[in-house]
């Protein structure tokens, strides 16, 4: 039920539309991170180094497979080691997920099956065997027992940890943004059906705590925020601007 969640707006046009798309929802809370229009640049530079290698073996999921399914993995991760070199990862933050994609004898599709740690064994397989079951189960809802199962392709995930952003708290400045007011503009409002003379708040320069009502309109670099009539505006201690209908 969205009713009982905040709606995130985020894009250079998102928070401009974000109450009014709430409304419709019967959302009562809008989020507006700091930087809404880059949020998906930011998202990008501190999201983990990822890159993914895979060799297809149709073979049977038996034990007498292993050795071909451990030489598989051997040159899967020394591909792996070869990239973490050249991106500069260093050991501490190199990760490798091990997968199989594996399905029944016969079957047109696979699923994805998560390899146990440590050195590809005839225990490693039966593992591999009742994990596949229990994918397939969770998947599909049965179990063929007695049919053999294929691997068919083998893949490694490697992963190279980035530092991650750190977002400090500041203290709180009161309510009165009155400071932030740049100017004011006439703005047809929907809601109203009419032209209002709109205060312009700077985005910059809002501070934790200040708090508003609507309507009003909220500028910064890289996005435009509209607080309609029945909203209020506050920032929070992140710098996020949360935006709440007045209206139950």
């Amino acid at each position: 039920d969205p009713r009982d969640y905040t709606l995130m707006a985020f894009g250079g046009a998102g928070p401009l539309h974000a109450a009014r798309l709430a409304e419709e929802l019967e959302i009562r809370r809008v989020l507006v991170p700091a930087n809404p229009g880059i949020l998906c640049a930011m998202g990008l530079l501190l999201t983990d180094l990822r890159a993914d290698f895979s060799l297809t073996r149709i073979v049977p999921a038996t034990d007498a497979s292993a050795p071909e399914i451990a030489e598989a993995f051997a040159a899967l991760t020394e591909r792996a080691e070869r990239w973490f070199a050249h991106e500069g990862i260093v050991a501490a933050d190199r990760g490798i997920a091990r997968t199989a994609d594996m399905r029944y004898l016969g079957q047109n599709y696979e699923l994805g099956v998560a390899l146990p740690d440590g050195p590809v064994t005839a225990a490693t397989m039966q593992t591999l065997v009742a994990r596949f079951s229990d994918v397939h189960r969770q998947r599909y809802g049965f179990v063929a027992e007695g049919e053999p199962v294929q691997v068919v392709t083998l893949r490694a995930e490697a992963t190279g940890q980035v530092r991650k952003a750190q977002l400090p708290a500041h203290p709180e400045r009161g309510p009165d943004a009155s400071r932030a007011i740049t100017g004011t503009r006439k703005v047809w409002l929907a809601e109203t059906r009419d032209i209002a003379m709109t205060p312009v708040y700077d985005r910059p320069a809002l501070a934790p705590g200040n708090r508003f009502a609507g309507p009003a309109i909220i500028e910064q670099m890289d996005a435009t925020t509209l607080v309609p009539p029945g909203w209020t505006a506050r920032v929070d201690r992140w710098l996020n601007l949360i935006l709440e209908a007045n209206t139950p």
